[in-house]
């Protein structure tokens, strides 16, 4: 998703212990950990970001631990939902009730442990039931509130700074012949995070050059882990 760190672990780690595939086309930059060494040594707070980032990403993987093994399939897929509108939303890619879900049941079913037959059958109870719209690719949520009782999807693991309310999270993304650190997004959609300056609050930001051999863009069903577009790959971290 626009704006995501999924492989900041390798910046301590070393190396990527799983594939990283697209869903949709999407452009990614590598940034390599010699030159995220120099920046979070260089900008404490963007090394501050980071892991935040990194602390969120550990409390989802702690809230699907908890969706598998204590959730139904109803359940599971309603919180699946939440989740990704409220994610979404928050950098701009969902409308006010209505978000783009261009994945195949079968690929839900594998996120979420269960049969393609069996997601086939709960997308048309939430849809029989009026929690949600399911057509064309995209989900239009009829009622936000039953959709959240029924997922048990308590937004407070994502760690929005409001509260609950989407908002934007610290941004890292490719623009021009760099990589820029903390971006503010659109005027409209523009906060601040934890007292973190943003580009466009006069107060200068980290600029890390990425060349042209470190961005890519991935198509539908591109994996990270081929690495042949990126030659220092293993190196590198990933930023969507």
């Amino acid at each position: 998703m626009s704006g995501d760190v999924p492989d900041l672990y390798t910046f301590i780690l070393g190396f990527t212990d799983h594939a990283i595939g697209a869903l949709t086309s999407c452009d990614v930059a590598g940034i390599s950990h010699d030159q995220l060494e120099q920046i979070t040594r260089r900008f404490p707070n963007i090394a501050r970001a980071l892991w935040r980032e990194s602390l969120i990403d550990a409390a989802i993987a702690r809230e699907w631990l908890t969706g598998l093994g204590r959730r139904d399939a109803y359940a599971r897929v309603a919180h699946l939902i939440c989740e990704q509108y409220h994610r979404m939303k928050a950098v701009g890619l969902a409308q006010k009730d209505m978000l783009e879900f261009p994945v195949r049941q079968a690929e839900i079913a594998d996120a979420l442990g269960l049969s393609t037959v069996h997601v086939n059958r709960t997308m048309k109870s939430l849809s029989r039931d009026r929690l949600i719209s399911y057509r064309n690719q995209s989900i239009t949520i009829l009622n936000w509130q039953a959709l959240q009782t029924v997922g048990q999807f308590d937004p407070a693991y994502l760690h929005s700074p409001d509260g609950g309310s989407p908002t934007s999270r610290d941004e890292i993304q490719t623009r021009g012949n760099h990589a820029v650190g903390l971006l503010s997004t659109p005027a409209t959609r523009q906060r601040r995070l934890m007292g973190l300056p943003l580009i466009g609050d006069g107060i200068p930001c980290a600029r890390v050059p990425t060349p042209d051999q470190q961005r890519v863009r991935l198509p539908a069903g591109g994996n990270w882990s081929q690495g042949a577009q990126i030659p220092s790959a293993a190196n590198c971290s990933m930023f969507c």
